[in-house]
């Protein structure tokens, strides 16, 4: 009998993947499965190899999963949610707002309405991402979040059937709340103005669409410091030409009139938002007076004198950074994430 195998076999049991893998996982299972794998024992220890081996790439299987969910190391549990045509692994809460929570998974974020009157929502914004996901749109795609499924599962013991939409968006985010949060005397307006410039471009492609996305708010712009990438996320209140549905109330205050009194919103509406971010983002930076013009121009509270459209916006602004300095490259250093699981989503 191979007594390192009996070991090993003994040791996986009862083993939490931790246990087992600690920090390494993938260069411990390489050399665990040299000890277990049934073509490197004798014969007569064939059948408590295959069993440990089976066992060990198990625990292997489930150490992967919970990495992929941010459960790894700790003593969360994963929660398994099957639907017709796909098993979905959810681990930890990274975000829980107004109408939805927002889970880590296999597959990216498992978005969760955290009421089922709200379930309309989380249907607009999979219609939404499928708008700006299909068709000859490819160098536009990264500005939104990919839509990986959605569904309606009943929630275990309970009557209560919940919309759920599974989204992918890039590594390395942060939203304009925690640029502000890290930059408390203001953000550089150099850094403002690359941000500002991509999200115009979102915002271009999104109203070339047909689409108001209805929520330009700073939880739901996420830039990528290093690659001055930028994603807009949270469709779930967008418009095709109606009122929009629903708000974020802790926003309250940043909607222009035309959203709470239900009137049409318009390209204006996103464009009045956005430019509050900016300006949001500049609170307390030295910032030319031309920069803090255009922003404050562009969220007018008439909706019929503010820009319409968000390319010629952009060609505005241009010129008026190009009179102002020259463009390179500058450093944006964001400090380590830590999850805040009352964000707003």
């Amino acid at each position: 009998m191979n007594s390192e195998l009996e070991l090993l076999a003994s040791r996986l049991h009862e083993a939490r993947p931790e246990e087992i893998f600690g920090t390494e996982p993938e260069a411990v299972f390489r050399r665990l499965a040299k000890v277990a794998h049934p073509d490197r024992n004798e014969p007569s220890d064939r059948g408590l190899a295959e069993a440990t081996f089976k066992r060990l790439t198990e625990l292997f299987n489930e150490a992967t999963r919970r990495r992929g969910t941010g459960l790894y190391g700790t003593s969360e549990r994963l929660v398994t949610v099957r639907t017709k045509d796909r098993v979905y692994e959810v681990g930890r809460q990274l975000y829980s707002g107004d109408k939805s929570t927002i889970f880590s998974c296999d597959d990216g974020l498992f978005k969760v309405t955290r009421s089922p009157v709200d379930n309309d929502l989380l249907t607009q914004e999979a219609q939404a991402l499928r708008t700006l996901n299909e068709g000859d749109h490819e160098q536009f795609r990264n500005y939104v979040p990919g839509l990986v499924d959605s569904f309606t599962f009943k929630e275990a013991g309970t009557a209560v059937n919940r919309r759920v939409n599974v989204l992918s968006v890039p590594d390395g985010l942060f939203s304009l709340e925690e640029v502000r949060t890290a930059y408390q005397r203001g953000v550089d307006p150099h850094h403002v103005a690359w941000i500002w410039r991509r999200l115009l471009v979102a915002l271009g492609f999104a109203h070339r669409n047909g689409l108001v996305h209805g929520a330009v708010l700073p939880s739901h712009v996420l830039i990528h410091p290093d690659q001055r990438g930028l994603v807009l996320i949270d469709w779930a209140y967008s418009s095709t030409g109606e009122p929009i549905k629903a708000i974020s109330s802790s926003y309250r205050a940043w909607y222009p009139s035309e959203v709470l009194e239900k009137r049409t919103p318009t390209a204006a509406t996103d464009l009045y938002t956005a430019a509050r971010c900016m300006s949001y983002l500049l609170e307390g930076a030295d910032t030319p007076p031309t920069i803090r013009s255009f922003f404050a121009g562009t969220a007018l509270e008439r909706q019929s004198t503010r820009p319409q459209d968000a390319w010629a916006l952009k060609d505005e602004f241009d010129a008026v950074i190009d009179r102002l300095w020259k463009r390179e490259y500058r450093p944006l250093p964001m400090p380590a994430r830590v999850y805040n699981a009352s964000a707003s989503v």
